[in-house]
């Protein structure tokens, strides 16, 4: 899957179409995801972000953060039929990546998927993770910690 080779290059080596290559990517890739999210990406506690902001405060001397927050557009080939969703203002058709990363530098939150030609704002706004906070979903308790 790391190789780069299309679809095509790979059903050409292994006598299978390229649609059938696709679908079994993306059963590897759902397999995978499913098997090590839960170990990767732990469901946050007050625990687990007082933790983590404890670790910031030690170590970048940044009180009452969690994480650190930022976006990368990732170079895809034009979809078809997509017009200009997918183009950026870098010039180039993409995808965004946003991600949240902790005082270790290892990731916490990820989001991928939002059209290239959305600012980081809105691809924020309209990730999980970025309505969740919004909403003060995350953990009622550890939105008010800030106020001690």
């Amino acid at each position: 899957m790391a190789s780069g080779a299309s679809f095509q290059s790979i059903g050409y080596s292994f006598r299978v179409a390229h649609n059938t290559v696709g679908k079994i990517v993306h059963e590897t890739c759902l397999a995978l995801w499913d098997t090590l999210s839960p170990l990767c990406f732990p469901q946050p506690s007050k625990t687990l972000w007082e933790m983590k902001s404890e670790r910031f405060a030690t170590l970048w001397n940044f009180a009452c953060c969690v994480g650190a927050l930022d976006g990368k557009h990732v170079r895809i080939q034009c979809p078809s039929h997509a017009g200009s969703l997918f183009f950026n203002y870098k010039h180039f058709h993409s995808i965004q990546l946003q991600a949240v990363v902790d005082a270790d530098l290892m990731f916490i939150v990820i989001d991928v998927g939002e059209y290239g030609r959305n600012s980081d704002g809105a691809a924020f706004k309209t990730s999980d993770f970025g309505k969740a906070l919004m909403n003060k979903e995350l953990d009622k308790e550890l939105a008010h910690s800030g106020d001690r």
